[in-house]
């Protein structure tokens, strides 16, 4: 399995004047360093959830689609908007799109990762033996806005982002005086919301 972003969110899920209130910072010398410990939050919040927060775009590829036509296809990165794309390379090494009226999304569940059946009458394509031989274009994310998501999420990026603004370095003069994996909040926030399944 390869995951490849094909397009990054648009904006952050938060601003750096909410995270100056959050923080109580008072003065504009360090917005620019604000908004990149924002960008960091965000992009830690997803690897340790397992999720995509904001929408965005990714390609998964697999060498081949499951056995049975009664295994999904799951899809990383909850929750799923939308599947753009099908293709696979059938027993010719020829790349084909798969009809989108041959299969079904499931994108119900903001909870759990979504997922792509064959729809009824139909099985998985065949594909030839080439690595990388299924592509699956999709999209996920809460929405194209912070105010989308939920508020222990965005609560979560404070708290993170915060950590990183005060805690800048793990040592000093050489002695090893912080080390910074995550805040118990911030832990205790993302808890619920960790992608076990994939």
């Amino acid at each position: 399995m390869r995951l490849k972003i094909q397009t990054a969110p648009a904006a952050e899920p938060l601003d750096a004047a909410t995270l100056k209130r959050h923080a109580r910072i008072e003065h504009t010398g360090d917005d620019t360093y604000i908004a990149e410990m924002l960008y960091a939050a965000r992009e830690r919040l997803e690897r340790d959830t397992g999720r995509a927060l904001i929408t965005q775009t990714w390609d998964l590829t697999l060498d081949d689609f499951p056995n049975s036509s009664d295994e999904p296809l799951y899809l990383p990165k909850p929750p799923l908007s939308s599947v753009t794309h099908v293709k696979y390379y059938d027993t010719s090494l020829t790349q084909q799109t798969w009809d989108s009226d041959e299969y079904d999304v499931d994108a119900s569940s903001k909870q759990r990762r979504g997922r792509i059946l064959p729809a009824d009458g139909y099985t998985w394509p065949t594909v030839g033996n080439r690595v990388g031989a299924v592509e699956v274009r999709f999209v996920c994310g809460y929405g194209a806005a912070g105010s989308s998501l939920p508020y222990d999420l965005l609560h979560a990026l404070k708290v993170l982002a915060a950590t990183y603004y005060e805690n800048r370095e793990d040592t000093a003069a050489g002695v090893n005086i912080r080390q910074v994996p995550g805040p118990a909040a911030y832990k205790r926030l993302i808890y619920p919301f960790i992608v076990r399944e994939f």
